[in-house]
């Protein structure tokens, strides 16, 4: 079992305190071993039948979840669980199976083999220059030792077993990690974890920014794992009510509360809990659409031009998708990764080639181009706010250079000589960057601090801050609240409702997460493999869905009857 008393860790900006903890691990249950002339399918079927002896209640692992907002200290625990991160202070104990884990040199034995980790972003968890089958391989020889006697052909036969277990193609083995999808690096980490055979695998947020199908993929993956004790980290609490059996809620290094997951979600005790729990609630959209017509798709399309020596071809990433959005109107794209979301706004917005129509107040946009008035009516604000915001601009800078002209910029970046602006220039400005960061519920205590400084919340409100400064009639919203934990995504869908209703903004919105959709959007187009597959009214599509397509990914959506309860 991993016992942790009463911790105490103190690091730069950050503390966690009297943290106690129980993760039970199945007892009695033999490592997997196999002899040189046994192959892995007789290795299992010797285990599953070790494991056949056991009663029931030892065969079955724990799945545990830690929830919090971000900041709340749950990627912190798990790292220094492992000794991954060295506080300045530190009191209390951890240990695995008697062992203290405090100091101990062994740490690296146990770490891997007996108690595995699989980060929030897999591709930068993987080197980008060795192929799948060598860092699985790898991390399992430097692990396992004691198996250094198996030929090369029964490795990459267990290999082939682990790859077939977590359902990903044997042809993946050869790929480097920039050709994955982000749910495959998800099951590459978890099959190079799982091969270790782990008494605990702790997940960092594995279900992130990955579409409802993947979703409910990985976290059937992990519900399979009967000889591992599951600890998953998580800010999305209808994942967590779909997995866990016993959740712990942390808040500013504490754990608030813990208990069974039919009690947390039926009588929570504490208020931040509570506070939890409602987030699931999401503000309803309540405009209606005015008539004018503000942007026209007709068989528009998106391709790429791929070049090779003195060859080029061109490839479709996205064709014949026609719509229509109004003003005041909002209007939902979905789709698994992939299926050309992304694409379909960068088309609009002039920065891929285009085919097919587009037409922005019945004026046709040609391909690559878009003038000045177009790129002030139709802003963008995209799903990192910390990658979209300059790190070396304070949230003043970074507004006031939105709300400069074009040809400004353009003229200033070209002759790299700043034009002073005049005092009345500037006090103007000044009054209208404070009215814009308080439209978005930001202070002018906001006015010269950094985006390293910010929480997720409060940059992507700057983002949107930004967004504005020209009094955009268009703002595509792409996956907006994908980044943010359940609480902060609540407060930007409502922050977004109220500036839609007072501004009469009309919204282009991208994302997997089917609820924020349905909560946010009056029409709906699904798209796959960039195609349309299925538009229409959101209720309509989500009630009455008529491609089987459409239905697997409303079947795929992480929410039961207690969650529509709440």
């Amino acid at each position: 079992m991993l016992k942790i008393r009463n911790l105490y860790a103190r690091f730069e900006d950050f503390c966690l305190q009297d943290i106690c903890l129980d993760v039970p691990i199945i007892q009695n249950l033999a490592k997997p071993t196999q002899s040189p002339n046994q192959s892995p399918a007789q290795t299992s079927t010797q285990n599953l039948a070790q494991s056949s002896d056991q009663s029931p209640a030892q065969n079955l692992a724990q799945k545990i979840a830690i929830v919090g907002e971000s900041g709340s200290g749950k990627s912190i625990l798990a790292k220094l669980i492992l000794g991954l991160v060295k506080p300045s202070q530190i009191s209390g104990e951890i240990e695995f199976c008697g062992k203290s884990l405090l100091h101990n040199p062994q740490i690296r034995k146990i770490r891997g083999q007996d108690i595995a980790y699989i980060p929030q972003s897999p591709l930068s968890a993987l080197n980008p220059l060795h192929t799948i089958e060598k860092q699985i391989l790898e991390m399992f020889e430097l692990h396992h030792s004691r198996h250094s006697q198996l030929s090369a052909k029964q490795k990459v036969n267990l290999l082939d077993e682990t790859l077939h277990k977590v359902g990903l193609a044997l042809e993946i083995k050869t790929r480097l990690p920039h050709t994955l999808s982000g749910g495959q690096a998800q099951r590459v980490m978890i099959a190079m974890m799982s091969i270790l055979k782990p008494k605990i695998l702790i997940c960092d947020e594995p279900t992130t920014a990955l579409d409802a199908n993947i979703q409910k993929q990985i976290l059937n993956l992990l519900s399979s794992f009967t000889d591992t004790s599951v600890v998953l980290i998580s800010h999305d609490l209808e994942i967590v009510k779909a997995f866990a059996q016993h959740i712990i809620v942390m808040k500013e290094g504490q754990i608030i509360e813990e208990g069974t997951k039919a009690r947390i979600y039926t009588s929570p005790k504490a208020p931040y809990t509570k506070l939890l729990l409602d987030s699931l609630r999401l503000p309803r959209i309540q405009t209606t659409p005015q008539s004018k017509e503000l942007l026209s798709l007709t068989d528009f399309g998106v391709f790429y031009t791929k070049r090779k020596f003195f060859k080029s071809s061109q490839i479709k990433a996205l064709e014949h998708v026609t719509l229509s959005l109004k003003q005041g109107e909002s209007f939902g794209i979905i789709g698994e990764s992939g299926s050309g979301k992304s694409s379909l706004a960068l088309g609009i917005l002039g920065l891929e080639q285009t085919f097919g129509q587009c037409r922005f107040e019945s004026l046709a946009l040609p391909s690559m181009k878009r003038d000045l008035r177009f790129r002030d009516n139709v802003q963008i604000v995209f799903q990192d706010p910390f990658f979209a915001l300059n790190p070396r601009f304070c949230v003043y800078e970074i507004i006031y250079e939105a709300l400069c002209p074009q040809s400004s910029r353009s003229s200033h970046i070209s002759s790299q000589s700043s034009p002073i602006p005049s005092r009345a220039h500037q006090a103007q400005a000044l009054s209208t960057i404070k009215r814009l960061l308080q439209n978005v519920k930001l202070d002018e205590g906001f006015l010269y601090r950094y985006p390293h400084t910010l929480s997720g919340g409060q940059a992507q409100r700057v983002a949107i801050a930004r967004a504005l400064a020209k009094n955009p009639q268009i703002l595509i919203l792409d996956e907006p609240t994908s980044a943010l934990d359940k609480t902060t995504q609540k407060v930007i869908l409502e922050l977004l409702l109220e500036l839609q209703k007072s501004y009469a903004l009309s919204y282009m919105c991208i994302s997997h997460d089917l609820a924020v959709i349905e909560a946010m959007c009056h029409n709906v187009i699904v798209l796959k493999n960039g195609k349309a597959i299925e538009s229409g009214a959101t209720k309509e599509v989500f009630e009455n869905p008529k491609s089987k397509y459409t239905k697997s990914l409303l079947d795929a959506r992480v929410v039961d009857s207690t969650l529509q309860r709440i």
